[in-house]
């Protein structure tokens, strides 16, 4: 070999090792900004579902308070209040107590007196404000930042 050949090669040994560390790095950056995006995308749609059951658990409290309200009115249990009901306590953002108190106020005699009719609302507008406030703390804890 002539000493043109080798110190071409000197000349790009650091030329190749510089060009495959920067390719190795960037390598190394796309990964982690993937998993970075795969990341976010996962926590923004667990927020999302969070955020899905809440809405959920309200309209289906908004309707039943309706259809109490009107068949309070009425003075009777009605089908749709029973229905109003069951959509509530299907929902998943409902909890046991919430579902308990549901079930009580599709009982015929909670509706024949007005203080244990008053109580048993009472009751469930406690229930929902604690699941509502279970869901609430869920989704803040999705979004406080992580410690590391």
């Amino acid at each position: 070999m002539d000493g043109s050949v080798i110190a071409g090669l000197v000349a790009t040994i650091p030329g190749v090792v510089v060009s495959l560390g920067g390719a190795y790095f960037a390598f190394r950056q796309a990964t982690r900004a993937r998993n970075s995006a795969e990341s976010m995308n996962a926590l923004n749609h667990r927020i999302r579902i969070c955020d899905q059951h809440r809405d959920e658990l309200r309209d289906a409290f908004a309707a039943a308070m309706v259809a109490v309200g009107t068949a309070k009115r009425d003075g009777k249990l009605s089908g749709e209040v029973s229905s109003a009901l069951e959509l509530l306590m299907a929902c998943k953002g409902a909890d046991d107590e919430l579902r308990k108190c549901a079930a009580g106020l599709r009982e015929p005699m909670v509706w024949h007196i007005d203080i244990v009719m008053d109580t048993a609302l009472d009751r469930f507008r406690s229930a929902f404000a604690h699941c509502q406030a279970v869901l609430d703390a869920e989704r803040e804890a999705l979004l406080a930042p992580a410690d590391t």
